[in-house]
């Protein structure tokens, strides 16, 4: 699930998919925000002429490695996809492997240098330094399924608390924007073969909302949801909005990019172990 953002329409029914983000998820948003709307990075079919993809997905490896030990996972690896695998040659670097890679022998400073990091002192230096908001024991977040290709090019949907209906687009700089999601997809008049024989992928991610909570008030200093006066017949999962945009801000219709499910979560947090409330469907 950490992995990617991917899962079929039709066969993947688990809801695990659809409760969290993935390093893909960050990793799309990276290529989205970068490219823009007529940049290399937003497009897979010229992102690898940017020099900046190479930092970016150099990142997206320390991000992997730094996973790999905080859920003790070191040896965690390539799975065969079709007729892929770690002994697949990386074309057009001939001679190199997934697999091949591994024997470089490199690391990165929070891993440190000839020993083997605590992945419990790892996961809670880690969750100090990435941590959006103070509230430690306690998320709410925002997990949405979509169809990867639908729309034809690359987009995202943002997340607004009490957004007044029929209103304009807000800018993202509102306190009422909780964050985004990014579909990271192929130009539709670009020939695909993956995207042709896989029709039915759907982008799974989620957005955290907790601090967006706090900055309009909505959470009390017991760490639950509040307003006054509290409306009962308007929870939160009836106060969100979705808005989809292209990468230059226009808007599209959310009946037509695809949307499969949207939920509202409350996260109760316990060391390694979190338990996961749906509060309702976000319509």
């Amino acid at each position: 699930h950490f992995s990617n953002t991917g899962s079929s329409s039709k066969k993947n029914k688990n809801e695990d998919y659809k409760r969290y983000s993935s390093i893909e998820g960050v990793h799309n948003i990276v290529h989205n925000k970068i490219g823009g709307p007529s940049g290399h990075m937003a497009y897979t079919e010229t992102a690898g002429f940017d020099p900046i993809f190479f930092l970016h997905h150099a990142n997206v490896d320390r991000l992997v490695a730094i996973w790999q030990v905080c859920k003790s996972k070191k040896d965690s690896w390539m799975k065969k996809d079709g007729k892929l695998d770690e002994n697949t040659s990386l074309e057009p670097f001939t001679g190199w492997t997934s697999k091949k890679k591994l024997e470089l022998g490199y690391t990165y400073p929070e891993l440190g240098i000839g020993e083997d990091p605590d992945p419990d002192k790892l996961l809670d230096k880690m969750l100090k330094f990435y941590q959006p908001t103070p509230i430690s024991d306690r998320k709410w977040t925002v997990s949405i399924s979509v169809m990867k290709n639908e729309v034809g090019s690359p987009f995202e949907i943002r997340v607004f608390i009490d957004l007044p209906d029929n209103s304009p687009i807000p800018p993202v700089t509102s306190p009422k924007f909780t964050g985004f999601i990014s579909i990271f997809a192929w130009n539709s008049k670009t020939n695909c073969p993956s995207c042709d024989a896989n029709p039915n992928v759907l982008v799974n991610d989620s957005v955290d909302i907790t601090a967006c909570l706090l900055r309009l008030n909505l959470v009390n200093e017991e760490n639950e949801l509040d307003w006054p006066p509290y409306n009962k017949e308007k929870p939160l999962h009836k106060r969100i909005s979705l808005v989809p945009v292209l990468l230059d801000g226009s808007p599209l219709v959310m009946k037509e990019v695809g949307l499969k499910a949207a939920h509202c979560w409350d996260l109760k947090i316990r060391g390694r172990a979190v338990e996961y409330i749906k509060l309702g469907q976000i319509v």
